[in-house]
């Protein structure tokens, strides 16, 4: 009787579970999706997917053709600065080295070399009598001397400040013409970054243009989204307000082939006849159950005592073993400690006279007896 009322009740759980399955069931109140509205919106963002892609690779292109444009003009400036190191490295290493310098005589080491000889004629200032070549006075060529060193250092200085005014207005005018050069670099460059200032502000006022654009499209389809779901809330309202599903109507559950069958689909609920039914049968079973439990709880109790019984014979039984336990080891330790005392008496005897370990004087008279 247990088990059919515990099938009774696992099949109306059973039958609970999925009326509650399909009640929350979403695939039920589910709307329909426009495909046509669904394309339409693919459309329009691949369209504005291209758009962007479009306008990112315009920018990308003219930002890659400003560098190329810097890049010529820095390899321009940095070719002009080269040319100029050049130039002047040229100049210092040609028209100022040490030999064309001013005081260059005071320090050249081959003057000495381009000396005069120690004699070059009869008149020469170097000879005279007993070796003496020169004596106070006799210097008749001084202020011709003295004019042609005269001569020679205004030429010298002359030929140097030439020289350096030369070497001033070179590097004036490379001067100048790097200036120039670097001006011409400058205005290039300023209107190459206003033109590409320019290109990005047309560029981000068409991007404003168009998210303006797309907000208010974004806009007005939200508004004409919320006006369609307060429709379908409407809609969904009203149709369950005159659904049978959600009125919980017994008699949509019965079938049109046979009226006394039920549709599991459309059920709704037990008749009060039914209800009666249930009541009286869990009343039947109630009672069976307790009768069962009346005549269980007899059969525990008859084991129960059964079982005291046994637990009784049992507890005696282990006290007469334990009682011949203990008789058992009572004797074990009597005939052991009997066989201890004749071990020890045997061993007493071994140790005092089978073998004491004596040694007398005859075992001594053996020894040096023989040659051998």
């Amino acid at each position: 009787m247990d088990a059919k009322l515990s099938l009774s009740l696992e099949a109306r759980r059973q039958r609970e579970a999925e009326r509650l399955a399909r009640i929350k069931d979403p695939q039920a109140y589910k709307r329909a999706v426009d495909p046509a509205e669904l394309a339409r919106q693919v459309a329009e963002k691949q369209q504005i997917r291209q758009t962007e892609a479009d306008f990112a690779a315009t920018a990308d292109a003219e930002r890659i053709a400003v560098d190329n444009q810097l890049v010529q003009l820095e390899e321009e400036r940095r070719r002009a600065e080269r040319k100029h190191l050049a130039e002047l490295d040229t100049y210092r290493s040609t028209l100022q080295g040490r030999a064309t310098s001013r005081d260059h005589d005071l320090s050249d080491p081959t003057a000495l070399r381009r000396e005069q000889p120690g004699r070059v004629s009869d008149d020469d200032e170097r000879l005279g009598a007993s070796s003496m070549q020169k004596f106070h006075g006799e210097d008749l060529a001084i202020s011709h001397r003295v004019k042609g060193q005269q001569e020679e250092l205004r030429s010298w200085f002359g030929e140097a400040v030439r020289e350096k005014e030369a070497a001033q207005a070179e590097a004036a005018q490379s001067d100048t013409d790097f200036s120039s050069s670097m001006l011409q670099i400058d205005g290039l460059k300023s209107s190459l970054e206003a033109s590409a200032q320019a290109k990005r502000r047309e560029a981000y006022s068409a991007v404003a243009e168009y998210n303006l654009a797309q907000a208010r499209a974004k806009k007005e389809r939200e508004r004409a989204a919320q006006a369609a779901e307060v429709r379908d809330n409407l809609a969904e309202i009203e149709n369950n307000l005159s659904s049978t599903l959600l009125n919980e109507d017994p008699s949509v559950s019965r079938s049109y082939i046979s009226p006394n069958r039920v549709r599991p689909d459309h059920f709704k609920g037990f008749s009060a006849d039914e209800h009666q039914a249930i009541l009286q049968q869990q009343a039947e079973q109630a009672t069976e159950r307790q009768e069962a439990e009346a005549e269980e709880r007899a059969w525990s109790s008859q084991v129960a005592e059964e079982i005291e019984h046994m637990r009784q014979v049992r507890c005696s039984t282990e006290a007469q073993l334990e009682a011949k336990r203990a008789e058992m080891r009572r004797v074990f330790a009597e005939e052991n400690r009997q066989l201890a005392e004749t071990q020890k008496s045997n061993q007493s005897f071994l140790d005092s006279v089978v073998y004491p370990n004596q040694v007398s004087e005859h075992f001594f008279s053996f020894f040096n007896t023989t040659s051998r």
